[in-house]
């Protein structure tokens, strides 16, 4: 199966470190063989319950898939029993994008107007155009 840009899905799969990363909880040792098949398996099951999940979006005339739109898709699939531990991790992340400072609140708690950072942006650019400017390249001046 491809995506919209012609490539194909291999480079959509799980990485390596993540997949060593949840084995290593188990502490058994598994032939890279294993791995490879299971890293196989997880990429198409996230691949069934994503794909599902954009049908059930579509079906409500969404064009953002949401946690409910994977829930539903993880129910419908007989996989419902994830689902308490997907809100867990759910509710940590939204937990801890909160905490984190947005752009909004940094300009407002900022000591200078937007309009001198704008000129401090615009000084900052025409700095790093002059510099270069004058780098040389493979020993000649541009």
């Amino acid at each position: 199966m491809t995506r919209d840009d012609n490539k194909p899905d291999d480079d959509l799969s799980l990485p390596r470190s993540t997949i060593d990363k949840m084995l290593s909880t188990y502490q058994l040792s598994i032939p890279r063989h294993v791995r490879d098949h299971l890293t196989t398996y997880l990429h198409q099951f996230i691949h069934y319950i994503s794909s599902d999940a954009n049908l059930l979006c579509e079906k409500e005339k969404k064009k953002t898939i949401t946690h409910e739109h994977i829930y539903e898709a993880l129910r419908t699939a007989g996989f419902g029993h994830f689902i308490e531990e997907c809100q867990k991790v759910y509710d940590e992340t939204l937990n801890l994008s909160k905490m984190r400072p947005s752009r909004i609140n940094k300009l407002k708690s900022s000591k200078f107007s937007i309009e001198e950072l704008r000129m401090e942006q615009k000084k900052l650019f025409e700095s790093a155009r002059k510099e270069y400017e004058n780098m040389e390249f493979d020993g000649e001046e541009k």
